[in-house]
């Protein structure tokens, strides 16, 4: 309960907060896949890509913030890049988008590509 109207929050802190936590909540997702699989993908990440075009600055940079984290920990899967968290950076660097909302989706973008490029020289390796 405490989640949803959290999501739904109209105060900026409160979602920032929520976003500072997800990271955390995705990793105990990971821990007990067996007994909550895809809790992650289905509930958490369409929050983070939510506010990655929220119009509160903080809320944008702390779900930026954790979609950097869930990367380096390997904890959202190269198909939710692809299909859920690209089409919107991608939609955030439109001509009539912010300047620095375009500014900040290509730095996650970037983000993105390098490790994209990690994962497959790690997963290539094996």
């Amino acid at each position: 309960m405490f989640a949803y109207a959290a999501i739904i929050s109209i105060e900026p802190t409160v979602r920032a907060e929520l976003m500072e936590q997800v990271p955390h909540i995705a990793l105990f997702c990971q821990e007990n896949r067996p007994s909550i699989p895809y809790a992650f993908s289905k509930f958490l990440l369409p929050i983070v890509v939510r506010y990655l075009a929220d119009q509160n600055n903080q809320v944008r940079k702390t779900s930026q913030a954790a979609l950097l984290a869930l990367l380096e920990q390997e904890l959202i899967e190269r198909f939710d890049v692809e299909t859920r968290v690209c089409p919107v950076l991608i939609e955030l660097t439109a001509p009539d988008s912010n300047d620095d909302v375009k500014t900040e989706a290509v730095a996650v973008s970037g983000m993105l590509f390098f490790h994209s490029g990690k994962t497959r020289l790690i997963g290539g390796a094996h």
